[in-house]
């Protein structure tokens, strides 16, 4: 999840003078609010409240000219129901105020700080991981009526405008991986002096989902279908009905046939080929969609492997024929199944594919985002072993043997396994469920 500004406040420029001042503004719970103060006398014994009570943990206190000047950082993640901040401490000034709400943090990294009184500002600070935000809180202090300060380098989120007499608040944020996270200029006015805080926002890490397939050769393929907006029949139950052929000679084309029992299903049929030349131009037949195709290995220089998959919604029960055809003769095997849809209507929401080399102990196939409860996975695996070790995954769900066939002439094992995500006990062990095809 990558980090976002949602929004923020600031109060004018020159407030009356005291040693307190509000910001009235309602952020997200679980968000993180940047807050800043500061005023043109030193800030001693600062602290930061919401409107509950809760506080807001001071982040660092900047003393710019020798504590001549004040200025006070505050970074937390806000709390449900707050709707204004106030900031109190011990010595009088005219204060101005400026909070920014982050969204996508997951926590607070490094800090730094920078003081100085030359007319252009800056601080060096960047990112230790793409994807992470710099926030920066920008106090100047000035006297002489001038215009507010201009921001060259950073994305101004915040500004409290040009002071009167002495204060300008400014939040900035960047996303830089080398050099200063923020640059800018005050030209006018006189007795200039500024300070800067930054820190990093580490961002939110979502979750990856990975199937591990256990491996004892050395030519491995692999297709995963992640099908969602439907309920589908519980796990276990699911299967309706399977098919598998593998004919005898070395063919260009290959199909299986059965007859769904369920009134809408969800039909998938991997094709695994082996060939002396390279498989190319592999398309469906039967009114299916083809969803992988040429997914290739090269084991040896005459020995070629190749694993493609397909797809199709029957919304009522009948006959069904997938198939595939491509242009180079080999030795084919295609296994195929059915998976009972209980309501809705499914819609194949990601793929993801995997190639091995070598002969590793295991080869994972990872899709862009985790599945949604409920939705149907459907794995099809080329390998050259009868069976492959335990499929797994890292959402610790069971993952179920639909159907297995072999290539007339080995080496050529086509595989399809099924789970039905998060709701798949881990204890659940079931035979393989093998159906009869021509």
């Amino acid at each position: 999840m990558a980090i976002a500004y949602v929004g923020g406040a600031h109060t004018t420029s020159d407030n009356s003078y005291g040693a307190t001042v509000s910001v009235t503004y309602t952020p997200t719970a679980g968000n993180y609010v940047l807050i800043m103060l500061q005023q043109e006398n030193n800030i001693t014994q600062a602290s930061c409240k919401d409107n509950n009570n809760n506080v807001i943990a001071l982040l660092t206190n900047v003393p710019v000219r020798g504590n001549t000047y004040g200025m006070a950082v505050f970074l937390a993640k806000a709390t449900a129901g707050a709707t204004s901040f106030t900031i109190i401490w011990t010595t009088n000034g005219h204060p101005c105020a400026a909070i920014a709400e982050y969204s996508g943090a997951a926590s607070i990294g490094a800090s730094t700080t920078n003081t100085g009184s030359a007319t252009t500002f800056s601080n060096a600070q960047s990112v230790t991981t793409a994807g992470n935000l710099i926030l920066s809180a920008v106090g100047i202090f000035v006297a002489g009526n001038p215009t507010a300060a201009a921001i060259s380098t950073g994305t101004k989120r915040q500004d409290s405008g040009a002071a009167t007499a002495y204060n300008e608040s400014i939040l900035t944020e960047n996303t830089n991986g080398s050099g200063n996270t923020v640059v800018g200029t005050q030209t006018g006015g006189s007795s200039l002096q500024w300070g800067i805080a930054s820190v990093e926002l580490v961002a939110i890490v979502p979750p990856t989902y990975t199937v591990t397939i256990g491996s004892a050769g050395s030519a491995w393929l692999a297709t995963l279908q992640d099908w969602t907006g439907a309920t589908f029949f519980p796990f276990g139950s699911t299967v309706d009905s399977v098919a598998q052929n593998s004919p005898a000679a070395s063919v260009t084309s290959i199909s299986t046939s059965w007859t769904t029992l369920s009134n809408e299903t969800v039909n998938v049929a991997a094709l695994a080929v082996y060939s002396t030349a390279t498989i190319s131009g592999v398309t469906e037949t039967g009114g299916y969609i083809v969803g992988s195709t040429n997914l290739n290995y090269t084991q040896f220089t005459s020995e070629y492997e190749s694993l493609a998959d397909e797809h199709y919604v029957q919304a009522t029960a009948g006959a069904t024929t997938p198939g595939f055809s491509w242009t180079t003769a080999g030795y084919a095997a295609i296994v195929a199944a059915a998976f009972k849809v209980a309501s809705g209507t499914p819609s194949l929401a990601q793929t993801a594919t995997g190639v091995v080399v070598g002969w590793p102990a295991t080869f994972t196939v990872s899709p862009s985002a985790v599945p949604s409860v409920g939705d149907l996975l459907v794995l099809s695996v080329y390998s050259d072993t009868a069976i492959v070790a335990p499929v797994t995954d890292s959402f610790g769900n069971t993952w179920i043997l639909v159907n297995q066939t072999q290539n007339s002439v080995p080496p050529g094992f086509a595989q399809m396994y099924y789970t039905i995500y998060g709701a798949s006990a881990s204890s659940l062990r079931l035979l393989p469920i093998l159906g009869c095809g021509t």
